[in-house]
């Protein structure tokens, strides 16, 4: 018997065998690629499960630099990209392979964001609604706070809580989306300069407390997107009365309804509201200029007082909805004064 020419057959059946493996291992381009969720960091793809497939290659670019971040294979249809920039923008190419190590044929695209937050200062917005309903809730240090925001949600959502260093003082933010990656947070213009929020994603908010010369961690704030829907999760650092309000019509078709630029008020006059919080009258004492103009808003928008040159006169509030409210005082020569107060 020829052993020779056997081994020999054999080696070229083998050849052919791999060959025709790796010939029949590439794969279709899976179908309904997409983003299952994103945070700040992470964007989860999920896919349709290519038939009798054994493996798939995903690959992360940097969608402005085109620069390849990693290649991974993977043998389920879904995929969690972890260690991403806030606010990046990244592509993904998606393979897929008979074998399980491939090689993979044609691949599916797409281009995803992940979240960031966008901080601004807010004088005033068109509020519809009686957002000065709702009760007051304690948040303890260490709960979490969910806020479900759906598409089909055209308002925007008013958050108050208690400074933990006034008790009797209010913080007011603005929280609205864009539904894509980015998530508005409006400083209301009246809260206390000692409140400081930083970051783009996650949102770190502190406050300054002056009697004990230190800085008191607030809560932090992320946004996360789930197949459309948008999750602002706020984890609370410190326990405090806080209340969120949804305000169905905001006025404003802009994804950050009533944002403006905050002028510079570090040389801008002090001026003196009290007792606040105010039951029956309210005083208010503003620096002496001429033309100086004084108005009184609520969070909605509505104006409740105006006046020239008012100083040291009560304002008669027995009439006044029970509520946060904001005085403006502005003259020609100086940066408008934002002041809020609470009527109860």
């Amino acid at each position: 018997m020829n052993y020779g020419y056997i081994l020999t057959t054999l080696l070229s059946l083998a050849v052919c065998t791999v060959g025709l493996s790796q010939t029949s291992c590439p794969g279709p381009a899976p179908s309904d690629f997409g983003v299952a969720s994103q945070t700040h960091t992470t964007i989860e793809l999920e896919w349709e499960d290519v038939l009798s497939a054994q493996s798939y290659e995903i690959r992360t670019f940097d969608a402005n630099t085109n620069t390849l971040i990693n290649i991974h294979t993977i043998i389920t249809n879904s995929y969690l990209q972890e260690n991403l920039q806030p606010g990046g923008t990244y592509n993904f190419e998606l393979r897929s392979s008979y074998c399980l190590s491939g090689p993979y044929g044609t691949g599916s695209t797409l281009t995803s964001n992940t979240n960031i937050v966008v901080v601004d200062i807010i004088f005033q917005m068109e509020c519809l609604d009686d957002v000065n309903s709702g009760t007051m809730e304690v948040v303890e240090a260490g709960s979490q706070t969910t806020v479900e925001i759906s598409p089909q949600d055209e308002g925007c959502y008013i958050m108050s809580f208690n400074d933990p260093t006034e008790p009797d003082s209010l913080i007011l933010l603005l929280l609205d989306t864009d539904f894509d990656n980015q998530l508005f947070v409006g400083n209301f213009a009246g809260n206390t300069d000692a409140f400081n929020m930083s970051g783009d994603g996650p949102l770190y908010a502190n406050i300054g407390s002056a009697r004990e010369n230190r800085s008191m961690d607030l809560f932090e704030m992320r946004m996360a997107k789930y197949r459309g829907n948008v999750a602002v999760e706020i984890s609370w650092e410190a326990e405090m009365d806080m209340m969120i309000i949804y305000c169905e019509d905001c006025g404003e078709s802009d994804p950050n309804p009533g944002l403006q630029a905050m002028p510079d008020r570090s040389a801008a006059p002090a001026i003196q509201a009290f007792p606040n919080p105010a039951k029956d009258q309210l005083t208010i004492n503003t620096p002496e200029t001429r033309n100086g103009q004084l108005e009184i808003i609520d969070i909605s928008g509505r104006r409740w007082h105006a006046s020239s040159n008012h100083s040291g006169l009560p304002i008669d509030l027995s009439n006044w909805p029970q509520g946060v409210y904001f005085i403006r005082w502005s003259a020609p020569e100086s940066a408008p004064v934002i002041q809020q107060f609470l009527k109860i």
